[in-house]
């Protein structure tokens, strides 16, 4: 187990698939509505000759235009296509608000998960535990914390440590490092899960020197404003583990 410890005054050397569809817009509502316009001016006019044909009336523009104006339903026919084109537009428009609701319902499912555990739990319904020969889990927490949070209101804590680990979690993203979650003070990710790679602990390490490195300059711009900074400690360790999902409510990927 490697350990390396990090305060504000000095740095210490550690070792180191967009999934979601697109919702329908304007253009989208507008080819809805369009289409059904277009079916309803193609309505009547099918009509007409429809009837033309059952009575054996011949076919001029004269003939169509009275058979139309005879039909005792005339009227609906010819406002066939505003009520089929209002009606296409209200369909684009609930398919835009699914699609939408949709959307959101995915990217917590993906932010929450890795996206090849979604795809699993999405395809099958379950997703079974694996065993991993070799995989490199780093760990972040803050040193001192709980004296800080003795000391500061529940908001201002959360904010601080949403700052924080905000940038912890996209540091892990550039090097394709798996978050995994957070308890408290403490930051979780792993290389090498549910993708095995052979190159894992050089993207943890690499990951974790970032982490240190980020941290200090975040410090120092915090102490520039007055604000409190955190002093972190940086812990990895590579072996073999068995991941998967923990419970059947808000799945935990552990």
């Amino acid at each position: 187990m490697l350990i390396s410890t990090l305060t504000s005054n000095q740095v210490m050397t550690t070792t180191s698939k967009d999934k979601s569809g697109s919702g329908f817009r304007t253009s989208d509502r507008a080819q809805h509505a369009l289409g059904g316009v277009l079916f309803g001016l193609c309505f009547p006019v099918i009509s007409t000759f429809f009837d033309m044909a059952v009575q054996g009336i011949e076919v001029n523009g004269a003939n169509i235009v009275s058979t139309q104006v005879n039909q005792p339903l005339h009227w609906v026919i010819d406002s066939a296509p505003l009520f089929l084109g209002l009606f296409a537009y209200w369909i684009g428009v609930r398919q835009e608000k699914l699609k939408d609701a949709n959307k959101k319902v995915m990217d917590i499912l993906y932010n929450t998960l890795p996206w090849q555990i979604a795809d699993e739990i999405l395809e099958h319904g379950v997703s079974k535990p694996r065993y991993y020969e070799h995989v490199t889990v780093l760990f972040v927490d803050i040193q001192g914390f709980t004296q800080m949070a003795t000391e500061s209101s529940p908001r201002q804590l959360v904010e601080e440590l949403d700052q924080y680990f905000s940038l912890f979690d996209k540091i892990v993203g550039l090097y394709g490092v798996e978050k995994i979650k957070t308890i408290g003070d403490a930051f979780m990710a792993a290389g090498g899960i549910p993708d095995p790679t052979r190159t894992n602990t050089s993207e943890v390490v690499r990951s974790a020197i970032e982490i240190r490195d980020k941290t200090v300059e975040l410090n120092k711009e915090r102490a520039k404003q007055g604000k409190r900074t955190f002093d972190i400690r940086i812990g990895i360790h590579s072996g073999p583990v068995v991941a998967g999902l923990i419970g059947k409510r808000k799945y935990s990927y552990d």
